[in-house]
């Protein structure tokens, strides 16, 4: 993959920078679990309940195969299974089918869910949406040392939001613009329309006006957030966080954006006039908070604003007439805004509020069959909800500009509680596989039963207000 300074992460973090019921003792407790380890016995007789397999458009899963208490068992022409021995205690199951993500499901009950959905295989980013963004007459003034640029990004899903790597969020495609005999890289998907910009007492043209976003489907909502940053930050692009503070946003855009055509986007949709304040708690020494304002769009979510905050630190951000719905806060060490640790709570706005996180944890280890996780410090207003856990296969594709990378998830794993150590079976993948192993810790400020995530575990990331993960690559 084809290296970015830091004058690429800065426009990209415009956008996002663009996770039990609660013990009633509130010590750090760490269970481990493994593989159907017996926590009760009931003697009972083997159970005739029937369960169900299906996509996550409901379609029955056929022969899909079920793993637990020792035994191997195939789904019927309905999707359909019964446990053939008796499950007496809270038990592991997983389930994998061709051409889905194998899920598995720790300290489990037969009464908790008779459903189980397997999400389809991840595809592969094979379309390209590309396009200009237009409307810009009247709204540029030249030669005021402030460059105009719009940032292009899909809507995304809310549980994007709590995912460590954010580099999903961006173009990895490059493409490069010069600025007084310096090139600069510059993601694909950001749009500079022309314009005569000054630096001391030179001037020159800066001008990229087409943007473009490798994306799986062949129609995506789009959005453009324009903003202004100072020429002379630009040109300075160690300074990550200045470059990121001095950034005014102004308004925004949408399109259906479609493979295949040349999208335009206006950038006079929606202005970004009103103001709001946020307030950082204390952070840990040599860490930020990232706070970004967000706002629902039908199904989707979208950012407006981005800012970072030092401990205790206040800022302001920009947002449409109508508000916004909630605060996206993300904590990361100052120097590494893209390390592979993050804390990140997404919740109701409230002016002035001082909000809290969960604490950052260490990368996951793999020993001798376990994945060995590092268990966040519990606190009085978050409440435990579940652990996370997923495989993913690391691959590249070649693009215009050098390599992107992209994730397909392999497997993953819900438990209810924070565990600290998990049993891995034999995986069978290949050696020469980039794997990457991915701990998120989910909580919440509301009380959510320790079984949703078992019996929902595709809703989760619906429901729960914070998230704290990391990754091992392999």
């Amino acid at each position: 993959m084809t290296p970015r300074n830091n004058f690429t992460l800065s426009l990209c973090l415009l956008l996002l920078l663009s996770a039990c019921s609660p013990a009633t003792d509130s010590s750090n407790t760490s269970p481990q679990w493994k593989a159907d380890q017996t926590l009760s016995f009931i003697d009972q007789k083997p159970q005739s309940k029937i369960y169900k397999v299906t996509d996550i458009k409901g379609k029955p899963i056929i022969g899909a195969t079920v793993y637990l208490l020792g035994e191997q068992i195939t789904t019927d022409r309905l999707g359909q299974f019964v446990v053939p021995v008796p499950w007496t205690h809270p038990a592991t199951l997983s389930i994998e089918a061709l051409g889905y993500i194998r899920q598995s499901y720790f300290n489990l009950t037969p009464d908790i869910t008779t459903s189980f959905i397997l999400p389809n295989e991840d595809p592969i980013p094979s379309q390209i949406l590309f396009g200009e963004t237009v409307h810009w007459e009247g709204k540029i003034t030249e030669k005021d040392g402030n460059a105009d640029i719009a940032l292009v990004t899909p809507l995304f899903e809310r549980k994007n939001l709590f995912y460590s790597h954010q580099e999903t969020m961006m173009s990895q495609d490059i493409d490069y613009i010069n600025i007084l005999g310096q090139t600069f890289p510059i993601p694909s998907n950001i749009s500079i329309p022309k314009q005569k910009e000054k630096y001391g007492i030179f001037t020159f043209t800066l001008e990229k006006p087409i943007f473009r976003i490798h994306t799986t489907q062949k129609e995506v909502p789009l959005m453009a957030v324009r903003a202004t940053a100072p020429v002379g930050r630009l040109k300075n692009p160690e300074d990550t966080i200045k470059i990121i503070n001095s950034m005014l946003v102004i308004s925004k855009g949408y399109q259906i954006g479609q493979a295949g055509i040349t999208n335009m986007i206006p950038m006079d949709h929606v202005d970004l006039a009103s103001k709001f304040g946020v307030i950082a708690p204390e952070l840990p020494k040599n860490y930020v908070l990232v706070a970004v304002p967000i706002s629902k769009n039908a199904q989707l979510y979208e950012a407006h604003d981005a800012k970072v905050l030092d401990s205790k630190e206040g800022a302001t951000l920009f947002i449409p007439a109508t508000g916004a719905d909630s605060v996206l806060l993300n904590m990361t060490h100052k120097d590494r805004l893209r390390e592979q640790a993050l804390s990140s709570a997404l919740v109701p706005f409230q002016p002035k509020l001082t909000y809290s996180l969960l604490s950052l944890v260490d990368r996951p280890q793999l020993k001798n069959h376990h994945l060995q996780l590092q268990v966040p410090s519990t606190t009085n207003d978050i409440l435990p909800v579940g652990t996370y856990v997923s495989l993913s296969l690391v691959s590249y594709k070649t693009v215009q500009q050098g390599q992107m990378e992209y994730t397909q998830r392999l497997w993953e794993f819900y438990a209810p509680g924070w565990i600290s150590d998990l049993e891995i079976p034999d995986l069978p993948y290949d050696d020469h596989q980039k794997l990457r192993w991915e701990v998120t810790y989910l909580g919440s400020t509301q009380t959510i039963n320790s079984t949703e995530i078992l019996a929902h575990p595709q809703e989760i990331f619906n429901r729960i207000t914070h998230a704290t993960s990391n990754r091992l690559d392999m």
